[in-house]
């Protein structure tokens, strides 16, 4: 498995990103690597890796502003692990606000690192990012996602999502022709995409589309059972959203 599997290394020290390459080379993984943020970022952008281990302080453009341009420009969720030779409560933070994923401190031993990015790939195994076509504002039924899995960006169509449910700081999307997929984005951020004459939260953890909804029956206090289209399980409407629901629907 790990022979399929790319870590980018972001290190400007020679000597420590040539030891890091050969501990991860020889334990089967495949590696890319670059001195600085800006050679990593334009790697990126050629190919997603499946795991970042990046220095903090470097020259050019540092850990931070990198993760920072992921997340702003790239929109993507890949695991990311800092290293560092600072234990500054302040910087630990700083990382962790941005997405972080660890933090291994300098100097590291090999099998603390190893079992960071064996913990953090198994985390993310099935977690994917979806990348906009929009750079803001709210997407339209004919738009497209790409659902971003194994280096491979797959087309969606906003129309054909039946509904999303919360996991956390992450969703699951259930489609037409994709089930359960993670993504990393929560419900508050799929609401200011999601087009809302098409769209409505109908649970604190559930957004549906109106669209695949085939049938609504009276549920327990006051709430309504919804059932979507080839969708064995209904989905519960609580009694807070159940009015709009009635509205739009009925």
């Amino acid at each position: 498995m790990k022979k399929n599997i790319t870590l980018l290394v972001v290190e400007d020290d020679e000597l420590l990103s040539s030891n890091l390459i050969e501990l991860l080379t020889s334990s089967g993984y495949q590696v890319v690597s670059a001195t600085n943020g800006i050679d990593g970022f334009n790697l990126i952008k050629k190919k997603i890796p499946d795991l970042i281990i990046c220095d903090v302080m470097m020259r050019g453009m540092d850990g931070f502003t990198l993760l920072k341009k992921i997340n702003d420009t790239l929109q993507i969720s890949i695991p990311f692990i800092f290293l560092t030779a600072k234990t500054d409560a302040a910087d630990l933070r700083q990382g962790m606000n941005l997405g972080a994923d660890d933090y291994i401190f300098k100097p590291y031993k090999a099998e603390e690192l190893l079992t960071a990015i064996e913990v953090r790939l198994n985390k993310f195994i099935k977690v994917s990012s979806v990348i906009t076509q929009k750079a803001s504002g709210q997407l339209s039924p004919s738009d497209i996602v790409f659902i971003n899995e194994n280096n491979k960006n797959t087309p969606l169509l906003i129309r054909d999502i039946k509904f999303i449910s919360a996991n956390g700081d992450y969703s699951n999307i259930t489609s037409v022709n994709i089930k359960n997929i993670i993504v990393k984005k929560t419900l508050i951020e799929w609401e200011g995409l999601l087009p809302k004459n098409k769209f409505l939260r109908i649970h604190r953890s559930t957004i549906v589309n109106l669209e695949h909804i085939t049938k609504i029956e009276k549920g327990f206090n006051r709430g309504l059972f919804v059932e979507i289209r080839d969708h064995d399980e209904s989905l519960i409407a609580s009694s807070r959203y159940s009015a709009k629901l009635k509205e739009k629907i009925m």
